[in-house]
């Protein structure tokens, strides 16, 4: 069965009725569409001027309703549709979509200011005609227990059209807060992709990105950006209002920098690759290099060599890789405390122009396929040990190629209290 409304309005549910149907397609023409029940359909397409709000049960296709056979028989509507052919899901301002279970996929696109993906459902959202400016995504529990960190292991797979940004500072339609200063907040991985558009196509990290999925007493949960520009952190330093925790840190910039600033970081893994730019970890208490396979699923339609690759692609050559041979860039590590080591894997090895290794960290990067051209270090006590492939220079690395932009004591390419092997 099919439920199509339309309203020249907005359409509200009240009361604890809910909506049962194959498929569901809501139109509110002037204000919101906001179904706030716990809902089950197969299929949902929603258009409004205001936001759209869904609650469901168990999942469902994001995809065509209407129109509806007959049409307004008089008026100043009439020969238009009794409902109108309603194709995605598209709202003037905000998406919120709080699905407690199964998942949730799409045939059509999603398009608002703002996206908040909620609840315990996986969301497999991969078309590369999604156009949303901010992401955020949590558990988002029942109305009166908001927030609850239970039941929200699916996955996240989420395509962008332009830049986006991680950003959870938007007004909700639910009126069931996201955690203070954050993204993300979920136990399910996530992989995020940008690609080039109007915009860009970087991902900013505006708020904190929180992953947490413990495995014999370790994080396992898994977060993947990858950006047809730049991957970014906002603020600088040590605040913690865009930090990211997760097992696996997964980063690709396919056109920029990847620029990870805040020093409250904290990953048990890392991978990073920006091949026409500089890789920059701050992280306060250590993590392995190690490589990435690809996400689970992959993009829907888009441009030649876009169609077809995986959200996230697998980084499985080097760990950590900056610049190419043509371009000269930095990989620069500012690490508080802990150990920075490297997997046993072949493929673990780190490559770049410039290594600069930072911070009260100790560096056992002792793999032999290791590439760089010069290596630096400062500001430690941790004892460093580093092996390299070829021809190694020790000197300090210039200023406008570190991307910190904290510069080098003058003359040195060592000045640590740490032992360096």
């Amino acid at each position: 069965t099919t439920l199509g409304l339309q309203a020249a309005g907005s359409v509200t549910q009240t009361g604890g009725g809910s909506i049962a149907a194959d498929a569901l397609g809501a139109k509110a023409q002037a204000g919101s569409v906001t179904l706030g029940s716990v809902n089950s359909v197969g299929t949902f397409a929603a258009s409004a001027a205001g936001s759209v709000y869904l609650r469901e049960a168990d999942g469902y296709a994001i995809a065509e309703v209407g129109p509806s056979p007959l049409t307004v028989s008089s008026g100043a509507n009439a020969t238009a549709s009794v409902v109108e052919k309603i194709t995605g899901v598209r709202a003037g301002t905000t998406i919120e979509l709080i699905t407690q279970g199964g998942t949730v996929s799409q045939t059509a696109d999603v398009s608002a200011a703002n996206l908040a993906l909620r609840g315990g459902a996986g969301y497999t959202l991969t078309r590369a005609g999604n156009a949303v400016g901010k992401l955020a995504s949590d558990a988002a529990a029942q109305p009166g227990n908001a927030n609850a960190n239970g039941g929200d292991a699916g996955t996240v797979q989420y395509v962008n059209s332009g830049t986006l940004v991680l950003d959870g500072s938007f007004s909700l339609p639910s009126g069931i807060a996201l955690p203070q200063d954050t993204a993300t907040a979920r136990t399910g991985d996530v992989w995020v992709r940008a690609l080039a558009g109007a915009t860009a196509g970087d991902i900013t990290v505006a708020d904190k990105l929180t992953l947490n999925r413990l495995d014999a007493g370790k994080n396992v949960a898994a977060l993947g950006l990858q950006a047809a520009g730049s991957v970014l952190q906002a603020a600088d330093g040590a605040t913690t209002s865009d930090a990211i925790s997760t097992g696996h840190l997964a980063v690709r910039a396919q056109g920029g920098d990847v620029l990870l600033r805040s020093q409250r970081n904290e990953v048990g893994k890392f991978t990073a690759q920006a091949l026409q730019g500089h890789v920059l970890l701050r992280e306060s208490d250590g993590y392995e290099l190690n490589t990435r396979a690809a996400s689970p699923d992959t993009v829907v339609g888009g441009l030649a060599g876009v169609a077809g690759t995986a959200v996230f692609q697998a980084a499985t050559s080097k760990a950590v890789e900056a610049g190419s041979a043509q371009q000269a860039k930095t990989v620069e590590l500012q690490t508080t405390r802990g150990t920075v080591t490297q997997a046993t894997d072949a493929t673990a090895d780190l490559s770049a122009a410039n290594l600069v290794l930072r911070g009260g960290a100790a560096y056992e990067l002792q793999r032999g396929g290791n590439t760089v051209t010069t290596l630096a270090a400062d500001s430690g006590a941790g004892v460093i040990h580093y092996v390299n492939q070829g021809d190694l220079s020790l000197a300090r690395v210039a200023d406008a190629s570190l991307p910190s932009q904290q510069a080098l004591q003058d003359g040195m390419a060592l000045s640590r209290s740490g032992a360096v092997w």
